[in-house]
């Protein structure tokens, strides 16, 4: 069944619950595509996801500003480099929950529910700064930003 655009308003986007449609718009405006609100189950895994999410948040609210200014500086090199015109560039924030889970991957004693800042630190972590984290292997290499050496 294809949705039917109900609203005279070209600029409305968003989620219309009493219709059960999703509208979006593209071009500036141009172009608004309505899709059918999809009907997820909820599954303790997402829960489980969400909850993790939410620490990683909380994790980059935390991190010192010389870090987060390493990482953008980072993601910025990173763009030039691996630049798809057919994707939505990465921002320093999805390079770090990146990052995260691939630290979870090479060490599976680390919880991303409960991880914090100390953690990181006392346990030296490879990603106390963007060279480690390189140097790892949790990031893509770049050797411009090796440079990047603040701490967490």
């Amino acid at each position: 069944m294809i949705p039917k655009f109900k609203h005279n308003v070209k600029t409305f986007k968003g989620i219309d619950r009493s219709e059960d449609l999703v509208y979006c718009q593209y071009n500036d405006g141009e172009l608004t595509i309505a899709k059918h609100l999809p009907k997820r189950k909820i599954y303790p895994e997402n829960r489980n996801f969400g909850a993790i999410s939410s620490n990683l948040h909380h994790l980059y609210e935390s991190l010192s500003p010389e870090y987060k200014s390493d990482l953008a500086t980072y993601t910025l090199m990173y763009r030039g480099l691996k630049h798809d015109p057919h994707k939505i560039p990465m921002s320093a924030y999805s390079i770090f929950t990146r990052m995260m889970w691939a630290l979870e991957k090479q060490s599976p004693e680390i919880a991303l529910l409960t991880i914090t800042r100390e953690d990181i630190l006392k346990h030296e972590y490879p990603i106390r700064s963007i060279v480690e984290a390189m140097k790892s292997g949790m990031l893509f290499n770049i050797p411009e930003a090796s440079m990047l050496n603040h701490e967490i």
